[in-house]
């Protein structure tokens, strides 16, 4: 495996600040549940922030998701099921060697 390829950098990249941006949602949703329980009278604020972050996940996602494959250019995982690996169009396993 050649998880320190240049070709797979981006890939790596976009993936962990997707997973950062994931782990975000359960304090996102605790912070709501907070002030709810605290009876804050406006939760604007709160809900502008809720939804800049969750359009800035979804973007981010979308950009980890669209990585193109280091061999032949198309998305690597964009049409693939949760488990898979490889490049559906030319078969490249995740951080193979080119």
């Amino acid at each position: 495996m050649a998880r320190s390829d240049p070709a797979w950098r981006v890939y790596r990249q976009r993936s962990r600040v997707a997973m950062l941006g994931l782990l975000g949602l359960p304090a996102v949703t605790a912070i709501s549940i907070g002030i709810r329980l605290a009876g804050v009278e406006s939760m604007a604020p709160f809900d502008v922030l809720a939804i800049v972050w969750c359009l800035w996940w979804g973007w981010v996602a979308f950009r980890a998701a669209r990585v193109p494959c280091p061999r032949c250019g198309v998305p690597f995982l964009a049409n693939q099921g949760p488990w898979e690996r490889h490049c559906e169009n030319c078969g490249l396993a995740l951080y193979a060697d080119l």
